[in-house]
């Protein structure tokens, strides 16, 4: 499992990750845990064999290569990042962001069956269970990542590109 709370890092993340921390290892988990640099002193101490914590994770492609299920937050990046690859993913929407555009890129993903939405302050309570139960039912981590997949627009940069030429011939 890859958890991400971004360069920083984010806190309930992190509160809710130690607060799982032994039921997630009791069930055989593998956890690469990216605690942002403000928390990193905090959590390095919980470093195991099976928790490799990272301030922050520089080769994202061996970490998602690793993944079977992301946890973390919902911005752009990360969305077009699971959605492209076709990871299954928990997304918690960071509470502090204008206009609430991570809750609005996780709830799409969501709709679609894509993702599965935990709220931040909801997060103490249903992530351990939410996590096991998906662990455990490789039908719906398949089901989760097909959908994402399925949502990728791997040649927007392309298409954006040869929009701006064609408007641009038409001035």
């Amino acid at each position: 499992m890859l958890v991400l709370g971004g360069s920083l890092g984010a806190s309930s993340i992190n509160r809710a990750i130690e607060k799982s921390l032994s039921t997630l290892m009791e069930n055989n988990l593998q956890l690469i845990w990216q605690t942002g640099k403000n928390y990193y002193e905090r959590y390095k101490n919980l470093n195991f064999a099976a928790v490799k914590i990272f301030d922050f994770v520089e080769d994202m492609n061996k970490a998602y290569s690793a993944c079977d299920l992301l946890v973390g937050r919902a911005g752009a990046t990360t969305i077009a990042e699971l959605k492209v690859l076709g990871l299954p993913a928990i997304l918690i929407p960071s509470p502090n962001v204008a206009e609430n555009h991570q809750y609005h890129n996780a709830k799409a993903l969501a709709d679609e069956n894509a993702a599965v939405l935990i709220n931040d302050d909801e997060l103490e309570n249903k992530l351990q269970e939410t996590i096991l139960t998906l662990i455990n039912d490789s039908e719906k981590l398949n089901q989760l990542a097909s959908n994402a997949k399925k949502l990728a627009k791997p040649y927007a940069a392309k298409e954006i590109a040869l929009s701006a030429i064609k408007f641009a011939q038409m001035i």
